[in-house]
């Protein structure tokens, strides 16, 4: 239990918004759980927007600073002054751009410590630009003076230290699974599959996801147009938001190849979602550490079926099933076994659940990072 002075904030965590994502959720359930443990935490965002701010709750030990960026001297500026006044406080930063500011203006500032978070695994280089790069190699000069670095995947542990980040102190510590959300629930899937008209005989396959290129969708479109063809009882969902011009770039490849898949956009009941589906496809090429949906499908008692990035095969093992990456008939082949055996679609769940309820709580979470960051 935190002991620190009412006028005293424990903790700064910055990160640019609360949009849907990962990171974000991963956010909103530690300082959850920080709270109930009686921290003081001031949470710093570019833009205070997003859905995920309605869940943080209304708390006298929760502060939210809106930077309001604008032009990056204002907002470094307002970092500093905020740093300054907070100096004895841990500041936690979550993506490269901003772990790299969060160490200039911390250091400036004086701040009593450092910590880095990492969030992702192996991307391509040039894949964020210029910009992009910028960030990576003053990661690389900076990060010698970070007191510690938490990865969530073994894999983003992995890439760090070959990408040059050298650090003395580091956590590998897997995301959270909210299971009193995320769980087997009847009258969810019930009203997902009359909404959707899905039928007893039909089985639902979904990929649930951040709509860009690295996610895998165009392999997703491509093994569903494969198994339509063969199977009329197969029916398929995409969920997610991101850049509306690959949105329409991805229907239209869909429509082309003549496989309908119903886009349900940004969607709040991902619960709800996962329910209904019978079988959940992660096809990510690049990027991911520890998947949220695999542990939230996990958690529901799922089929899945996942590409050999980041953690996948590490959080499956022998729960789901792990597929080459950029391969759309290895997805393909992956769906068909299930389609023939459907006893695999319903035969682990109750296993996956169990793992998840091991290893990948919200408080085993909350309690590695109390004691890493303090």
């Amino acid at each position: 239990m935190c002991n620190s002075p009412h006028n005293t904030n424990d903790l700064i965590i910055y990160h640019p918004d609360l949009r849907i994502g990962g990171a974000e959720k991963q956010i909103v359930l530690l300082i959850k759980g920080l709270l109930n443990k009686g921290y003081r935490i001031v949470l710093v965002l570019n833009w205070v927007v997003g859905p995920y701010l309605d869940e943080l709750p209304k708390n006298s030990n929760l502060e939210i600073v809106n930077l309001e960026k604008k032009n990056y001297i204002a907002l470094l500026f307002k970092l500093y002054i905020l740093f300054r006044k907070n100096r004895p406080a841990t500041i936690y930063t979550f993506l490269v751009g901003q772990n790299v500011i969060g160490l200039a203006i911390g250091k400036v500032a004086n701040v009593r410590k450092i910590v880095w978070g990492n969030r992702v695994s192996e991307f391509s280089r040039g894949e964020f630009g210029v910009k992009g790069e910028l960030a990576f190699f003053f990661e690389r000069i900076g990060c010698r003076f970070v007191d510690r670095v938490i990865s969530n995947s073994q894999e983003g542990h992995n890439d760090k230290r070959m990408r040059g980040v050298q650090v003395k102190n580091k956590s590998v510590i897997c995301n959270g699974v909210d299971v009193e959300r995320y769980k087997e629930d009847k009258e969810l899937r019930k009203s997902f599959r009359d909404y959707y008209q899905i039928d007893s005989k039909d089985v639902a396959f979904g990929i649930i996801c951040r709509i860009v290129t690295w996610k895998g969708v165009t392999d997703y479109i491509v093994a569903a147009s494969m198994l339509a063809q063969e199977y009329h009882h197969a029916k398929f969902f995409c969920a997610g938001d991101g850049d509306e011009t690959l949105i329409a770039e991805y229907k239209d490849v869909a429509k082309k190849l003549g496989v309908k898949i119903v886009w349900l956009g940004e969607r709040q009941d991902v619960e709800k979602i996962l329910n209904g589906l019978d079988l959940i496809t992660v096809a990510s090429s690049q990027g991911e550490g520890f998947s949220n949906i695999i542990g939230e499908s996990m958690a529901v008692g799922k089929a899945i079926v996942a590409t050999d990035v980041g953690d996948n095969a590490k959080i499956l093992h022998s729960i789901g099933t792990i597929v080459d990456k950029n391969n759309p008939i290895a997805i393909y082949d992956a769906w068909k076994e299930h389609m023939n055996n459907r006893d695999l679609l319903f035969h682990k769940s109750s296993e996956a659940r169990k793992k998840v309820l091991r290893e990948y709580s919200i408080q085993s979470m909350v309690d590695l990072t109390e004691k890493a960051i303090f």
